[in-house]
């Protein structure tokens, strides 16, 4: 009987140790969090809990894989003799238009910011965008389908959801002084955009600035 009561009294303490115990400390740990919290600034904290309700939607994460796309294209044609400096490039929505504008922005020397020399980076920034798409008259579509669909699932995407695409989208190419030029009193700009399918001639183009 005796023997009874001590197993006994060893499963009751191992009980209290392993659940009671732990716990304690669990509403311990609970305890110091929401301290913490209350002594957050609140406008902090209701900042942090709209950005971690928030969704995010396709629409978001077809321009920051346009962002990626736009600097990989834009970067590699310093090597080419395009850009005096480090090019400058994104893309983002503009709700006035209901469309997406991705730019990119090189320093060319003065003599060589003419609409022509816009034309042929727009070009290049074209040839290096869809350049792992398939070739054909359907390049752009499929390069920008690709940006801003799920991996996988074709069969749940919207009908020539590409084609769409191309008509919202708008490749913007600039053509700038570099910043000590522009300190100096250079201020031409030459802008070019359409869409990545644009045939030639059918460019917008326009001057700004003079020096």
């Amino acid at each position: 009987m005796r023997y009874f009561s001590t197993l006994y009294a060893v499963i009751v303490a191992v009980w209290v140790g392993v659940l009671i115990l732990p716990t304690d400390r669990v509403l311990a740990d609970q305890s110091s969090v929401a301290r913490q919290t209350e002594n957050l600034d609140p406008i902090r904290l209701k900042t942090l809990r709209w950005l971690s309700t928030e969704p995010v939607s396709l629409l978001d994460i077809g321009i920051l894989r346009l962002r990626d796309a736009m600097e990989r294209a834009a970067d590699p044609l310093l090597d080419e003799g395009i850009g005096l400096e480090p090019p400058r490039s994104g893309a983002y929505y503009t709700w006035r238009q209901r469309g997406i504008v991705a730019y990119a922005t090189f320093a060319e020397p003065y003599e060589d910011r003419t609409e022509s020399r816009c034309t042929h980076i727009y070009d290049r920034m074209v040839e290096k965008l869809t350049e792992r798409a398939p070739r054909g008259p359907g390049q752009a579509s499929w390069f920008l389908e690709d940006l801003f669909t799920h991996t996988g699932q074709r069969g749940l995407r919207p009908h020539e959801l590409g084609s769409k695409l191309v008509g919202m989208v708008t490749l913007e190419i600039s053509l700038s002084a570099t910043a000590g030029d522009r300190r100096a009193g250079d201020h031409l700009r030459i802008r070019c955009r359409g869409r990545l399918d644009a045939e030639a001639g059918t460019l917008e183009t326009r001057v700004s600035g003079r020096f």
